[in-house]
């Protein structure tokens, strides 16, 4: 039964339907492949006209299917990508979607969700990760061990929390000599004997404490500005070509204010000295380097861990100012960075880390190599991943050897970065990964060939999947290898898809094979193709001839979108 609120609106099943789409799209491919934007933006599409036409949608969790006002709208049970399970057992119950939800929201939902095991593998869950994205027009709720596995809802903590302190605080006011405690659970107490006159500061001594911290504070920002004049008073460099020339003693000066900000978290202080000191720089008045080297005498690991925890736990103006100082000190403090990023218990630092890095443009290789060696399965995974569109002429080699790595997650970010780079040696390295040992591994190699490879590729994609064995594998591997088939061969791929998908001698493929071959037709446009199908669409097999309707739909359904 497709559930829908009003007229006009899409029903819900299709909605899930195209989440489920969008779920299992983002697992093969990056989110602006165009298969996977072809769906999220269908999902949107559907979701946004539902939104605006009905109002918020709600659909409740339970362990292996989604219900909207009771009805079920989602269930899959044909394999372990059930997402309501993924959901339900990170302990959510209910999701809603409110009018005003933008693409970026739904995207990332959609890709934590994809990302669901590997936060349960880092001890997150996507309860947490939701929480963390602070959604708009996404709300949850969750089911709390400590309620008895009752709902509670994004905010229910904070509101508790604030009950429970005004409630102590009332209860400070309340007279001892008035509780209602019984008598004999009370025992005498001897006085301490503290006069509290003697105690109190006097208003002279309040001005005098008060007078020292403006002073010190004041002191602090008049060095600062000394410092600047020197640095910026070009008859001090005489033949200077570098910093160390004659700056030693400004550069111990500066680097000991930065010290000084750094202990103390002063973010907008770091920031704006270094946009200071950069602007020397770029005005010629220092020579170039002069940032780099009062930071790097500076800057430690710790301390620049120390720097992002505050500027993450920041509100208002003072939020994201740890990491616009990061980006106003890369490329100079990039070993101090990879350090952090190496080290670092905090998973929200590193997630930090690895987007600003990787909106750097680019990280050398000869700082990373070390990182990929490391045995720590997270950290080589993150090392593999900062060379996502490298072109270090090493790359590809060191990539290969990567493959054979122990841990299936740092083997299919291998597989992605490989997926990024240019060139015949990333397509030997991807071949080579069709025989990993893990069937998502295997799945993304295969999609990626169909981007990249050639006609060596295609005979070896061939053979897999006339391979007997091609029938056990997973559903996505057997769609990701016949989609890639008919993106490498075309029209020569047809007669061996044409041939998976029909009976033979009262023997025939799995069920699963028969529809990926008839829906990796569809994506090859030739009239021998419409002929196969349609064919298919009079089979008196339900699962072929589903199939085959299905694709012929969307085929007609694309051509009208494409007609003026």
């Amino acid at each position: 039964m497709d559930v829908r609120r009003s007229e006009g609106a899409p029903s819900v099943n299709r909605i899930c339907g195209l989440l489920h789409q969008g779920y299992r799209g983002l697992r093969l491919y990056p989110m602006d492949h165009p298969s996977a934007r072809q769906i999220m933006d269908a999902l949107m599409d559907s979701l946004g006209a539902y939104l605006n036409a009905s109002g918020p949608l709600v659909l409740e969790v339970e362990e292996e299917r989604l219900l909207c006002e009771g009805e079920q709208v989602y269930t899959f049970t044909g394999s372990r990508d059930n997402l309501a399970f993924l959901l339900y057992r990170d302990g959510i119950r209910s999701v809603s979607f409110s009018p005003g939800l933008e693409s970026t929201e739904l995207d990332t939902f959609v890709n934590y969700l994809t990302r669901a095991d590997d936060l349960t593998a880092l001890e997150h869950d996507l309860a947490t990760a939701f929480w963390e994205e602070d959604f708009v027009h996404i709300d949850y709720q969750v089911a709390d061990p400590f309620l008895g596995g009752e709902v509670l809802r994004e905010g229910t903590v904070e509101v508790l929390r604030e009950t429970v302190l005004r409630r102590l605080d009332e209860a400070a006011l309340i007279d001892g000599s008035s509780s209602q405690v019984p008598a004999d659970l009370l025992s005498p107490v001897a006085p301490l004997g503290l006069d509290p006159e003697a105690l109190a500061l006097s208003q002279a001594e309040i001005e005098v404490g008060e007078r020292i911290v403006t002073e010190t504070s004041d002191v602090l920002k008049d060095f600062v500005v000394v410092l600047l004049e020197l640095a910026a008073d070009e008859s001090s460099l005489g033949n200077a070509t570098g910093p160390s020339d004659s700056d030693t003693p400004l550069l111990r000066s500066l680097a000991g204010v930065v010290d000084h900000y750094l202990q103390a978290g002063d973010h907008v202080a770091l920031r704006d000295l270094v946009v200071r000191l950069r602007s020397l720089e770029e005005t010629g008045r220092r020579p170039a380097g002069l940032v780099d080297a009062v930071i790097g005498a500076a800057l430690t690991p710790e301390r620049l861990g120390f720097l992002l925890e505050r500027s993450l736990e920041a509100k208002g103006d003072e939020a994201g100012c740890g990491e616009q100082f990061l980006v106003s000190i890369l490329p100079g403090a990039l070993p101090v960075v990879l350090e952090l990023l190496v080290e670092t218990e905090n998973r929200a630092v590193r997630k930090t880390l690895l987007t600003l890095l990787e909106g750097q443009g680019g990280v050398p290789g000869r700082l990373v190599w070390p990182l990929m060696h490391d045995p720590r399965w997270y950290v080589a995974r993150n090392a593999v991943r900062l060379m996502v569109g490298s072109t270090e002429p090493e790359l590809p080699a060191r990539l290969e050897q990567m493959l054979r790595h122990v841990d299936a997650r740092v083997r299919r970010e291998v597989v992605r970065t490989l997926d990024s780079l240019e060139g015949s040696r990333p397509v030997v390295a991807l071949l080579k990964a069709l025989d990993d040992e893990d069937s998502s591994v295997r799945t993304l190699a295969a999609q990626s060939l169909g981007h990249h490879g050639g006609l060596e590729q295609q005979a070896a994609l061939e053979a897999r999947v006339l391979s007997g064995s091609f029938d056990s594998c997973p559903e996505e591997e057997v769609e990701a290898f016949t989609f890639a088939l008919a993106a490498l061969g075309g029209e020569a791929a047809i007669r061996v898809l044409d041939a998976l998908w029909r009976r033979r001698h009262l023997k025939a493929r799995a069920p699963q094979v028969r529809v990926a071959a008839l829906q990796a037709l569809g994506t090859i446009s030739s009239p021998t193709t419409v002929s196969i199908l349609t064919e298919a669409a009079r089979s008196r097999e339900a699962p072929v001839r589903q199939a085959a309707e299905w694709v012929l739909r969307r085929a007609t359904s694309f051509d009208r979108e494409r007609q003026p």
